[in-house]
């Protein structure tokens, strides 16, 4: 087969058309790199850069004190990872079509750019380490996404029900952070989910008994909080492929220490409900750290509901496993009960009358 002149001039046009266009993505690298304007920086290759023969598909720019990045054209680009560095703001990521990891965590960056939600195809977004005060809701609809790690932030407030609009995110995690309010219901939607953190936040309240909806959840994390109340046992004992639950330092959470059937061959284990009011029942797992409470006997003046949970009888207050305290009124002012202040009321007055008569017969 011959080709004429003008053909071979068409063919060879078009290919010289490709490389410069693989050539002008290394712009974006050599111009935060501060490298020459015509550096090939293909040739740089891994860890740094990965090229196939018309795009740039792998950048690693991690911990190059980096503080400004300029606009990013990358339509081949999977990887993106500038982790590490000191930026502060996110460019327009709308052109980024191929990318698959977003790793942003370790920056100073206080918000996620609305064209977020154009990455169609994103799998993995590490956004942890930053300042964030608030949950990126223009990531629910990134229907793709399996790993979002928002931790170590400053998100406040309560976490959103569109929570529950991933579709199959399998590991969240948003650990110190200052959530706060109750977890939501709409959490048992996550189907997928496979590990959730929730660590040393503010959440209040209790844990909602649809947690057990969640059939995949091996990692729960929901320690340091302020939960409180009785905690779903019956909803944890149905996860079963649980392979760490963790719900230390929420001193409010009482009831029974789920039993969950840990595989004693697995190191990986964690089972934690220290520094809870909740209670053993029957023999302790050795995989597991509990509160100091049996739950074989209810204390004085308390006795088991219709749920098996051991609570105090009316008049008094507490954890029936623990203690039953009597209610008794509180005095506004510095908070000593009504008893106690007719007693020193009473004590005073004894002792001004001894005081007057002994005043009179001297």
């Amino acid at each position: 087969m011959f080709l004429s002149g003008k053909k071979l001039c068409v063919i060879l046009s078009v290919i010289g058309t490709v490389l410069a266009d693989a050539k002008d993505e290394c712009g974006f690298v050599n111009e935060i790199l501060g490298n020459g304007e015509g550096t090939n920086c293909c040739a740089v290759g891994y860890p740094n850069v990965l090229c196939n023969k018309d795009h740039i598909t792998y950048i690693d720019l991690s911990g190059k004190e980096i503080e400004t990045i300029p606009e990013i054209n990358l339509p081949g680009l999977t990887v993106l990872n500038l982790s590490d560095n000191k930026i502060t703001k996110v460019p327009d990521l709308s052109n980024l079509h191929s990318l698959v990891t977003l790793n942003l965590s370790k920056n100073k960056i206080t918000e996620i750019p609305e064209s977020v939600n154009k990455l169609v195809n994103l799998k993995v977004l590490d956004v942890s380490n930053n300042a964030l005060t608030s949950f990126p809701e223009n990531t629910v609809n990134l229907s793709l996404l399996t790993d979002l790690d928002l931790s170590s932030n400053a998100i406040e407030g309560k976490l959103p029900d569109s929570i529950g609009s991933f579709g199959g995110l399998k590991i969240l995690k948003m650990s110190n952070n200052k959530l706060s309010d109750s977890i939501p219901e709409s959490i048992a939607t996550l189907k997928t989910l496979i590990e959730l953190d929730l660590s040393n936040n503010e959440l209040t309240n209790g844990i909602p008994s649809v947690i057990d909806e969640i059939d995949n959840l091996r990692v729960l994390n929901l320690s340091k909080n302020k939960l409180s109340g009785n905690i779903p046992t019956a909803s944890f004992e149905n996860l079963k492929n649980m392979k760490e639950i963790n719900l230390e330092g929420n001193d409010g959470l009482y009831g029974k220490a789920p039993n969950i059937a840990f595989d004693e061959v697995d190191s990986k284990v964690v089972c934690k409900f220290k520094d809870t009011s909740l209670c053993y029942a029957g023999k302790k797992n050795k995989l597991c750290e509990y509160p100091g409470h049996s739950c074989e006997n209810c204390e004085d003046n308390a006795e088991e509901d219709e749920n098996n949970v051991c609570v105090c009888n009316e008049g008094f207050s507490g954890i029936g496993y623990i203690s039953c305290q009597a209610i008794s009124d509180s005095d506004l002012n510095n908070g000593s009960s009504a008893a106690d202040y007719r007693t020193s009321f009473q004590i005073l007055t004894y002792t001004t009358l001894i005081l007057l008569i002994s005043y009179l017969l001297m």
